[in-house]
């Protein structure tokens, strides 16, 4: 069976705020299993669970390709059926009360979006039953086994603020060049959230690159549009400025 296909609603491709606590349309968070056992991940809005799924971690073997290393929680998609769930949860518990259900190997990550607009929310991962018991998960505190990954597609300067430490940054998106190749996107540049603020704080992307988010302190990603770049007051598209982007080693 083909994989359903997944329909971006075109206001996401406008769309000019992100926060990492409630990923939507080009955004993503993304959270480690490492322990094994069963899990419950919960969608909240305002205090009130609007959906809910069940999630097996289980250990392998590392020549044990019968689970997948990633699994993907779509809101908009959540409590249907779909090929890419892996049935059924170990614990019987689980499987009775829940519609939707996947399972991952330990080690392996959970992508948390929504697909289609949702409203604010917050998203939750427990660990239930008997075992070792691992901190819970919350997209509102990401840490050093998460990731948050975002991309850009409006011209313009945008403010970056960690709402749990307190650190500030920019990104400007270039203009987009029309030229007589194709365009492709360069490779998606990484920043460090880290105690003493971004690594770098300022950066420029090409249009369409993505940024990959990693975590040395505890973290919810505020991304908001200031100042739109619409190609200038000719209206022609100018060439993107050279990326200040590094690396850490």
């Amino acid at each position: 069976m083909d994989k359903p296909a997944v329909l971006l609603n075109p206001e996401f491709i406008r769309q000019v705020s992100f926060d990492s606590a409630s990923p939507s349309g080009l955004s993503s968070v993304f959270h480690r299993f490492d322990h094994p056992g069963e899990y419950v991940v919960s969608f909240v809005r305002d205090e009130q669970i609007v959906q809910r799924a069940a999630l097996t971690v289980r250990k392998v073997e590392p020549t044990d390709h019968e689970l997948p290393s990633q699994v993907e929680f779509d809101l908009a998609l959540l409590g249907r059926p779909t090929s890419e769930e892996v049935c059924c949860p170990a614990d019987p518990r689980l499987a009775d009360e829940f519609g939707s259900r996947f399972s991952v190997r330990a080690g392996g990550y959970a992508s948390f979006t929504t697909s289609r607009p949702r409203g604010a929310y917050l998203i939750r991962a427990e660990q239930v039953g008997e075992g070792e018991k691992c901190r819970p998960f919350r997209s509102d505190h990401l840490e050093s086994i998460d990731l948050f990954a975002v991309t850009l597609i409006r011209p313009g300067s945008y403010s970056v603020a960690n709402l749990v430490g307190g650190a500030q940054g920019r990104i400007r998106v270039a203009y987009p060049v029309v030229g007589e190749k194709a365009y492709r996107p360069p490779p998606p540049i990484t920043i460090e959230c880290t105690g003493a603020g971004f690594f770098p704080a300022s950066t420029d992307l090409a249009p369409a690159q993505g940024i990959v988010y990693k975590f040395g302190t505890p973290s919810r990603i505020k991304i908001q549009l200031e100042e739109p770049d619409d190609g200038g007051a000719s209206g022609q598209a100018r060439a993107p400025s050279s990326t200040r982007t590094r690396s850490r080693s």
